[in-house]
């Protein structure tokens, strides 16, 4: 088998590679358990992250809620709790649906790993650097023997985690302790970026939370001539504003509503306005909404 990419946490925590390895060997073969196993992966961390810091479990505790806290308590950084976040979204899709692709399950590994990286960074005794270390998507390859092998050893290592949170609880980290987790973490979380497909997910996820129909893949005008409909509220991906494509426009039945620019993480939108602007006027003009009734004169022909 080939190396995986969660290899350095083998040592140091072991349940952690174990799941890792579970979600590369399955991706393939079945992307929906590559994501709930994903899921439960950054569900482990978030529940050491609880008892190394001695934070009391919400009223209220649900994965969702502990995460808040963790935000709350400064100890995730906004990018690393946007990761965490957009891992738990497609895990329960996954796992309550059954739903999940093999794009959306090598996006959220590649965003698994990188959270793995900052754990591993800010937590970890063996100080290792693997600042580093590159992501490498998993080879398409009969693994059932290490699947059938991984199964067997999660039981005995699932006890031993659990183990280790009681240990952790009776533990009061030290101020300088503390100060030295918080330094390495900022460092860490520093050096994570998130790409294209990542940002994409994470603004698809707020943008539905808002209560707008999106999918940047499927209601997408670029890929798919997605339309608006009336009496849907709509945020088609890659709208066509006339020269130029505006990442998502939002329509409230045909009536355009707003433009949405995405980003990447931590770029100064300030250089970006004039883009805006652009789109901004453009949407004045009413040259976008003149450009969809073309667009649907044309359709129904």
């Amino acid at each position: 088998m080939t190396s995986s990419n969660f290899t350095y946490l083998e040592t140091e925590f072991p349940i952690l590679y174990n799941i890792g390895c579970s979600a590369e060997y399955n991706l393939h073969s079945d992307p929906v358990t590559t994501l709930w196993k994903l899921r439960v992966f950054e569900e482990k961390i978030v529940d050491y992250l609880f008892e190394e810091h001695n934070l009391e479990k919400p009223r209220e505790n649900t994965l969702h809620n502990r995460i808040r806290i963790l935000e709350d308590e400064r100890i995730l950084q906004p990018n690393i709790a946007s990761l965490i976040h957009n891992i738990k979204h497609k895990g329960n899709i996954a796992t309550h649906e059954s739903k999940g692709t093999l794009e959306d399950a090598k996006t959220i590994l590649f965003s698994a790993f990188k959270v793995a990286k900052w754990f591993y960074q800010s937590y970890s005794t063996e100080n290792r650097n693997i600042v580093d270390l590159k992501f490498s998507i998993p080879p398409n390859q009969d693994a059932r023997h290490a699947l059938n092998e991984l199964e067997k050893n999660f039981t005995e290592l699932e006890q031993k985690f659990k183990a280790l949170l009681l240990e952790k609880e009776t533990t009061i980290l030290s101020q300088a302790k503390q100060q030295e987790i918080t330094e390495r973490s900022e460092s860490s979380a520093r050096n994570i970026d998130l790409d294209e497909a990542e940002t994409r997910e994470l603004i698809d996820a707020k943008l539905q939370q808002a209560g707008w129909e999106v999918n940047t893949k499927e209601l997408n005008y670029k890929l798919k001539k997605t339309l608006p409909k009336r009496g849907h509220n709509m945020a088609i991906a890659e709208w066509n504003v006339g020269d130029k494509w505006a990442d998502y426009a939002l329509f409230i039945g045909t009536e355009l509503y707003g433009i949405v620019e995405a980003k990447k993480w931590g770029q100064d939108i300030s250089t970006d306005l004039r883009q805006s602007k652009i789109y901004s006027s453009l949407a004045s003009e009413e040259k976008i909404v003149e450009n969809f009734w073309q667009k649907k004169l044309l359709s129904s022909r």
